[in-house]
């Protein structure tokens, strides 16, 4: 259990936290629970916690994707907000799923489970006194992790990727010794030690497809890709329409905005702004262009194709 694994590491000056947990606490809080912590071990559990049931297993690549996408929240707040300067990230195991129901084919063709068996599962037996049979891969856990022989007991595994059929065939399996299973990728991520990676500026981009201005005001929303924090620093902008044929004059007002929300939610990070087409002749058949600048420096961040095509003259 967690509780298990952070009793375990306290003996090392570390500690195990639920990922949903440690983002929930925030910075200050964050920064506190970890701040006398040599060692922080963050379980993260949606694979699993979908996988590996029955009723849910159909939505593995599902949860194989929102994990990516929170594994990466969670470094960015550890390294951005929590000041780590190594993650590791790897797994407890590997698992195999295939998106067919399973068939015969797919079934390991013993009898029954073997007298002395503790604990079934799809991919392993453990007991004792299991013995051999020539339709399974046997061993014994003093072999393979090394147990006294008091505490040892006898495993026995499914050969290839086959299912024990007693224990209830399911796509989504783990727990034995195919390379899928005991294979696991371990990543090193760290911060970099050049200067124009220590801290930058958080990203911003445009929400939806807005391509054509067709009214005198247009309203235009955009997204911060990144939580401003100590390394990601927030930054003000200028919006406008402009005329790249004309020397980038402005057909448009000049707005401004700020992008400095701290939070990990991409709904709280939405921004957005209505820009006035000026008085004059626009030609719908020209290409315009929206434009942010930094304010500060006045450098380009952004520049997106746009037609202007008013319903009526805009002169009045």
């Amino acid at each position: 259990s967690l509780e298990q694994r952070s009793d375990h590491l306290k003996a090392f000056g570390g500690m195990a936290v639920k990922a949903e947990d440690l983002m929930a606490l925030g910075k200050d809080k964050g920064r506190e629970l970890v701040r006398d912590q040599r060692l922080i071990y963050i379980y993260h559990d949606r694979i699993d916690m979908i996988g590996d049931k029955q009723a849910s297993e159909t939505k593995t690549f599902e949860a194989a994707a929102q994990t990516v996408q929170e594994l990466a929240q969670v470094l960015g707040f550890v390294i951005n907000s929590l000041n780590g300067s190594t993650v590791l990230v790897t797994a407890d195991h590997g698992f195999m799923y295939q998106e067919s129901a399973l068939d015969e084919s797919d079934k390991s063709t013993l009898d029954e489970k073997p007298v002395g068996t503790v604990t079934a599962k799809k991919r392993y037996l453990i007991g004792h006194d299991l013995g051999n049979s020539p339709k399974a891969w046997s061993g014994n856990t003093s072999v393979t992790a090394g147990t006294s022989p008091e505490s040892s007991m006898d495993f026995w595994l499914p050969k290839g990727s086959s299912r024990f059929h007693f224990a209830g065939g399911a796509r989504f399996v783990h727990g034995s010794a195919m390379p899928q299973e005991v294979v696991v990728p371990v990543m090193t991520v760290g911060v970099s030690e050049a200067d124009d990676a220590k801290t930058k500026l958080v990203g911003i981009s445009l929400l939806g497809l807005v391509n054509k201005v067709v009214t005198n005001t247009q309203r235009f929303e955009f997204i911060q890709t990144d939580a401003a924090t100590d390394r990601v620093l927030p930054r003000t902008v200028t919006v406008s329409l402009r005329d790249a044929q004309a020397g980038d004059k402005p057909i448009s007002d000049v707005q401004t905005i700020t992008f400095d929300s701290t939070s990990h939610l991409l709904d709280e990070r939405k921004r957005s702004i209505l820009l006035t087409v000026l008085a004059g002749s626009h030609d719908p058949s020209k290409r315009y262009d929206l434009v942010m600048r930094d304010a500060a420096s006045n450098i380009e961040v952004l520049r997106l194709p746009i037609k202007v095509d008013l319903a009526f003259g805009n002169d009045f």
